[in-house]
């Protein structure tokens, strides 16, 4: 159960159902059942010989920003979290990494956080994930690090230098997309054309990982059957 003055600051930010595994109902939480989700945990567990894209590293950085963002919108800090409590969550055949276990956020007051906790988090998911691609290291997450390796809190100054990266980045594989795009249509001038570049078309190969924590049952696939996200256990 997610405490009363949590709920209520969370309430303020409107719809979260694709920044958080809840949603918010008159003041109080409500804990919605996705039918498929996974564990960044699990994800990675099975991945150990299957690197992430650069565009799915891109898309996981951007969500876990948004949601720190948007607490702190409201003066919420999550000071502890880890890959467990990442999970992909599907939301209206979309697919988002969203952060659980807000049961346990914290209230700061004044303008910025003062944890140095949830920074220290975030490194160690990157570098968790950036370890998982030894072959393939993750430029995104090296321009993070070093943006960040000086810093003491993940404050606003700190989170737009995030952003900065995460938007050169998307900048990047735009015009990477693009690029295919166009050498596609020249191949295939006969054949339909690819869509253009759009976040949500990466979101949807997001499946596979869904699929495959589904298929081999790694430890939190095991409680997928039950629909339980950690809030609710």
């Amino acid at each position: 159960k997610i405490r009363q003055n949590v709920a209520e600051r969370l309430a303020q930010l409107g719809p979260v159902s694709n920044l958080f595994t809840l949603d918010i109902w008159k003041n109080a939480a409500f804990i919605p059942y996705p039918r498929e989700l996974a564990s960044l945990q699990d994800i990675l567990g099975i991945r150990d010989s299957w690197p992430f894209e650069e565009r799915h590293v891109q898309i996981l950085v951007d969500d876990i920003l948004a949601g720190i963002s948007s607490l702190h919108k409201v003066n919420l800090q999550k000071s502890l979290f880890s890959v467990k409590d990442i999970l992909l969550v599907r939301r209206q055949n979309l697919l988002y990494f969203q952060i659980a276990g807000l049961e346990d956020c914290t209230c700061f007051e004044g303008i910025e956080p003062t944890d140095r906790q949830e920074l220290q988090s975030f490194r160690n998911i990157l570098q968790l994930v950036d370890g998982r691609n030894k072959a393939h290291r993750s430029d995104l997450i090296s321009a993070l690090l070093s943006t960040l390796s000086n810093s003491q809190v993940l404050g606003s100054k700190e989170l737009e230098a995030a952003y900065e990266k995460v938007r050169a980045k998307d900048d990047k594989l735009k015009a990477e997309y693009q690029k295919s795009r166009e050498d596609h249509e020249k191949r295939r001038a006969e054949h339909e054309s690819l869509p253009s570049y759009h976040k949500d078309i990466v979101r949807t190969e997001l499946d596979v990982y869904i699929d495959a924590v589904r298929v081999l049952g790694t430890t939190f696939g095991g409680t997928i059957g039950q629909n339980q996200t950690p809030e609710m256990r």
